[in-house]
């Protein structure tokens, strides 16, 4: 079973819909997490303690 999904630091307002309604299609209890550039390196990181 899906219990979460990563988005992209870029991703689009549009595709982030689009997965937030995929989700909701499927009656998911799946928790959406993004992913944020690192400020002071070149990395990316993933909050797990804050979900949309």
């Amino acid at each position: 079973m899906l219990t979460g999904i990563i988005l992209g630091c870029e991703i689009s307002n549009e595709d982030k819909d689009r997965i937030r309604m995929w989700r909701d299609y499927g009656q998911s209890q799946a928790k959406i997490y993004k992913a944020i550039k690192h400020e002071d390196s070149y990395a990316i990181k993933v909050d797990f303690s804050i979900s949309e």
